[in-house]
């Protein structure tokens, strides 16, 4: 069989039903959804629409197994996570395969997905016996500790840019922590988390775990609103995490949001150009097309290397090959759909009627193997004002903006002038210069001399102001999985 007829085979056997309760369903009306390739416009089929009765039935399983699992010994829970991690290695090709073709991400950089989050499961373990209470000095004859213990029932809302990412790791603290979780997966894609939920459906309990697929407006909503979900995580955009918090705050559920960034990266004039270039390029995430809210979306460059960081830049974005997710020469793929590819569009298209100028992109690519999918080039923009909308918004696309700055204090005023905060990246020889940056760009993450965007397990990662609020990638993880008792013992004399 051809590679082709292993695809089409591939596809085919993917598991299209929902895990609740322990078993493969389909949603309880039949409704189904399309499922559609970014890369060829194609239909991948079609997954289960869940509706309000089918997140009943997920979130009571959920209820009903938690009272078993929150007491069922940590070695167990630690080891089954090592084992979904597992799975997740020993199906990595066919897994990296789906999300390719399911989100429009080169099948590369999909393969780079599934190393992270197996990583991030056997990490996750290694903390199994790292987060627990702590002894409480208290007056008078007591003995006074805390114990941390699990919320119960976990809806846990995932995107569409990093599907299998967010669907094997983010189910991994809640479930080391004692909860049970019902695991909302991407509108868009699907695929790759429902194979997951078949391979995983044994090592767990029935119940412990729950996958769902449906319409957000419809499913997502419904989970958030049970009244026996305990506890809600998001991650995307802000709108929706509004909308979410709303609900959850409704009935006094806690949550965290992972919301967007349109995130700053700084470069001052003794910084290195070449090494600069390099990770402004890098830090753009094109191996997700700009899909991504980390990417270093607007670039500060100051004045005295502006020209020659631009030029830096300008080659080395010309060298990034677009093309279809399944081939390996491919170093960016298609955007999620079209309204996407309409987004950067218009945006780009205000940008230059705003004053702006296109160093390189800035076109809808349409020839060739790309004439059915939804494609966009990587774009760099110049003398771009922080005013202007492409310099505000977050496109979650290919676009980067270039900004020219020569104060420091107008600088920062720039820099800060949004409601995201997420990362940031400042590029400097002057460690003094760097700290009096880092303090004061409004941000949860910042690197200095960073090499492109990334996350650092051990090091909490999360964002300020409409960015969102919880910490992830470190312990603080698992806390935020559980909540903290007292227990006072007096002590009879």
């Amino acid at each position: 069989m051809g590679d082709a007829g292993v695809q089409a085979d591939l596809e085919a056997t993917t598991n299209r039903l929902m895990l609740i309760g322990g078993e493969l369903v389909a949603a309880g009306s039949g409704a189904t959804m399309p499922v559609v390739s970014p890369g060829d416009g194609r239909s991948l089929g079609e997954v289960p629409a869940a509706d309000a009765s089918d997140i009943d039935k997920a979130v009571r399983a959920a209820h009903t197994a938690f009272e078993s699992w929150r007491f069922t010994d940590i070695a167990v829970r630690r080891q089954r996570i090592l084992d979904l991690a597992a799975v997740v290695r020993e199906d990595a090709a066919a897994l990296a395969y789906l999300d390719a073709v399911d989100s429009g991400s080169p099948i590369r950089s999909m393969r780079q997905d599934l190393g992270h989050a197996s990583f991030a499961a056997e990490f996750f373990a290694g903390l199994a016996f790292s987060w627990g209470g702590r002894s409480v000095p208290v007056m008078g004859r007591a003995v006074d500790y805390t114990v941390r213990e699990p919320y119960g029932v976990t809806a846990r809302i995932i995107p569409f840019n990093h599907p299998l990412v967010f669907a094997a790791w983010k189910i991994v603290p809640p479930l080391l922590t004692g909860n049970t979780v019902v695991m909302k997966l991407p509108d868009q894609t699907p695929l790759s988390g429902l194979r997951l939920a078949a391979r995983i459906a044994a090592l767990f309990p029935p119940g412990v775990v729950n996958f769902v697929t449906g319409r957000g407006a419809e499913a997502g909503a419904a989970l958030v609103e049970h009244p026996l979900v305990r506890r809600v995580a998001f991650i995307g955009s802000v709108p929706t995490g509004t909308a979410i918090a709303k609900a959850a705050a409704a009935r006094l559920v806690p949550y965290t949001m992972e919301l967007g960034g349109k995130n700053p990266m700084v470069v001052c004039a003794d910084a290195d150009p070449a090494q600069a270039a390099r990770a402004a390029v890098r830090g753009m995430n094109f191996s997700t097309q700009g899909e991504s809210c980390g990417s270093y979306s607007r670039l500060f460059l100051h004045e005295d290397v502006h020209d020659d960081v631009v030029a830096r830049i300008v080659d080395e974005v010309r060298a990034v090959r677009v093309g279809h997710p399944l081939d390996e020469e491919s170093d960016m793929g298609a955007l999620i759909d079209a309204p996407a590819v309409d987004r950067m569009a218009e945006h780009v298209a205000g940008a230059v009627a705003a004053g702006a100028s296109v160093a390189t992109g800035g076109n809808r690519l349409s020839g060739g193997r790309l004439a059915e999918g939804f494609y966009y080039e990587p774009t760099v923009l110049t003398d771009v004002q922080q005013s202007m909308p492409v310099a505000r918004t977050e496109l979650f696309g290919p676009v980067l903006s270039v900004l020219r700055w020569k104060d420091p204090a107008r600088l920062l005023e720039e820099v800060n002038d949004t409601d995201l905060g997420l990362t940031a990246n400042v590029h400097t020889n002057d460690l003094q210069l760097a700290h009096r940056l880092a303090e004061r760009i409004e941000c949860g993450s910042i690197a200095i001399n960073g090499d492109g965007g990334q996350h650092w397990f051990g090091a909490p990662f999360g964002g300020f102001k409409s960015s969102g609020f919880g910490k992830e990638d470190t312990v603080d993880e698992l806390l935020d999985s559980t909540r903290e008792k007292n227990l006072n013992f007096r002590l009879v004399p």
